[in-house]
Formats: C-alpha cells, structure tokens, sequence
C-alpha cells in the first residue's frame, strides 16, 4: 500500500493549472453563461477587461467571502457537469502514460 500526503502547493509544484484564472478560462470557454451568473454576483462583468476583471476578482471575492450565500451558489452550480474525474482521468492519463 502506497500513502500519498499532498499539501498546499502540490499542484503549483507539479505545474498544474488549478488557479481561479485557469478555472475562469475554462468556464468562460464550456460554461460562458454560469461564469458570468457567479461573476455578476461580485460586480464582475463581461465589458470589462481581463486585468480589470482580474484585479476585481480577487479585490471583491475576498471583501464577500464573509457574505456568501450558498444557497445562489448551490442553485448556480446545480445545472453544471464538469466531470472532474473524467477531466483528472484524462489528464494524468495522458501526461503520465507507460511508453
């Protein structure tokens, strides 16, 4: 039997995309619609620009993170499949393959 102990940084170390930006990227690219829901709710919107939305992101998603309301969110977030396992799957598959 193998013990993996993964911590913080674990993903930044193995150069893994997990930061809100490369999640944002995603769902703007599969899910336009949903991202824009969940931005709108921090006073993100789709007119500005990427350092503009970049720079509000973090400015008004930390000042609210005290004032979620995980009931919009978990409406939001009801309509969405992303398959995270089948996205890791994929992945690790392809960057770890036996040759």
């Amino acid at each position: 039997m193998k013990l993996f102990i993964i911590g913080n940084g674990f993903d930044r170390g193995h150069n893994l995309k997990t930061g809100y930006w490369d999640l944002r990227t995603f769902l703007e690219k599969r899910y336009p619609n949903f991202l824009y829901s969940f931005e709108s709710n921090y006073n993100i919107y789709s007119g500005f620009s990427d350092e503009e939305k970049q720079q509000l992101l973090w400015n008004e998603f930390e000042s609210n993170l005290a004032n979620i309301d995980e009931d919009i969110i978990i409406d939001n977030a009801v309509s969405i499949d992303i398959g995270i396992g089948d996205t890791l799957y994929s992945y690790f598959s392809e960057e770890f393959k036996n040759t």
